[in-house]
């Protein structure tokens, strides 16, 4: 059973990797040719690179990626055939993070998360979610995609079209939200996208896997990636470009954590966001504080902790007003227990939260 939601929900079953990325792609064409039009805007002003050096400079993470999932390049071969684009146009929407923040230091704000652990909540559930700040244009294109895959857990995602996965679960229990960093350790080198490693979390069938799948490969930006799973362990993982030597955990204080866009861990490399976004370390506290002060913390207490406007407009609510034409482009919030994701399209403030259960979860789980 699923609420409607604003966003393109799509759903997508198959053995073959390439067949379930033409499914994403016919669907989604409109969507994904959608991004490259803004992201040619997009890479032109942050990186000063028009469309063709991007796509030159994708052409070098193809290997990485090949080695690191091969079956994640016969999705993006597969999408590109959907969508009437080629596997170049679909790796360089994957490798945004690399081409604007490995080449530019223009950032403009981004993500505030979560997490609750089960000793916490009201009803002993395991929460995780965020809200996902991004360019306003993108909400338009940005789509769910429920993906069965046969020999790989079932995954819930929202992202943006063209992308191979963002924040979800999966049918094997495991949660994930994420936010930007940017280090000193990142320049654009090639290794393994951002991106493709956040579906690689969402494909693994354990936690360990899914901690594997930060540390194993050469990571070619920095990230947060707050993974948890339906036992009930939350592991935030602080990880900046390279191997596993610049991964950094952290853990919950008192049942909450609260995570934006720096390093919360003292690093041996420079945590650049401090100075390029001042109200990252406030987003933060502001959102633990208003999750600590519950001693049962309840679905319409996270609600309007990320309706919160402390700081406005550097908020963890934000609206388009905010510079660099950002808005909160989606409120989510996972229940590990449940099984669902519930989420508001735009500034929860101003939208309605549905909730949404994966098709999967009525078949025999993997």
């Amino acid at each position: 059973m699923k609420e409607a939601t604003p966003f393109l929900h799509l759903k997508v079953k198959g053995s073959d990797p390439f067949e379930r990325g033409m499914f994403i792609g016919e669907k989604a064409s409109d969507q994904i040719n959608g991004n490259i039009k803004i992201y040619k805007r997009i890479f032109m002003d942050y990186a000063n690179a028009d469309w063709d050096t991007v796509r030159n400079k994708a052409l070098f993470f193809q290997e990485p990626i090949q080695n690191y999932a091969p079956e994640l390049i016969e999705e993006l071969k597969g999408m590109a055939a959907g969508s009437g684009l080629d596997l170049t146009d679909l790796i360089a929407l994957n490798v945004r993070t690399e081409v604007m923040f490995g080449l530019s230091k223009k950032i403009h704000a981004e993500c505030t998360s979560f997490a609750v652990s089960k000793n916490k909540t009201i009803n002993g559930h395991i929460l995780i979610g965020q809200n996902w700040d991004w360019k306003t244009d993108i909400q338009k294109n940005t789509i769910i995609m429920e993906i069965e895959q046969e020999s790989l857990p079932s995954i819930l995602t929202i992202s943006e079209a063209g992308h191979l996965g963002k924040i979800g679960f999966n049918s094997a229990g495991i949660g994930l939200c994420t936010n930007l960093l940017v280090s000193s350790l990142d320049k654009g080198e090639v290794g393994v996208p951002f991106h493709i490693i956040l579906r690689k979390i969402l494909n693994s069938r354990t936690l360990n896997e899914a901690v594997r799948a930060v540390t194993l490969p050469y990571r070619s930006s920095s990230a947060n990636f707050l993974i948890a799973d339906d036992k009930g362990t939350i592991l935030n993982l602080e990880a900046g470009s390279g191997g596993p030597e610049n991964v950094y955990y952290l853990g919950l204080d008192d049942g909450v954590l609260g995570h934006s866009n720096n390093f919360l861990v003292e690093t041996q490399f420079e945590d650049k966001t401090l100075e390029i976004l001042p109200d990252s370390p406030n987003r933060a506290c502001n959102i633990t504080s208003v999750l600590s002060k519950s001693a049962n913390v309840s679905i319409e207490n996270i609600q309007e902790a990320l309706r919160n406007h402390d700081n406005f407009p550097n908020s963890i609510c934000r609206h388009k007003e905010s510079i660099g034409e950002i808005q909160t482009l989606a409120s989510i919030i996972i229940d590990l227990t449940d099984k669902s994701l519930t989420i508001s399209s735009g500034p929860p403030c101003k939208n309605s939260y549905s909730k949404v259960y994966p098709h999967f979860f009525n078949n025999v789980l993997i």
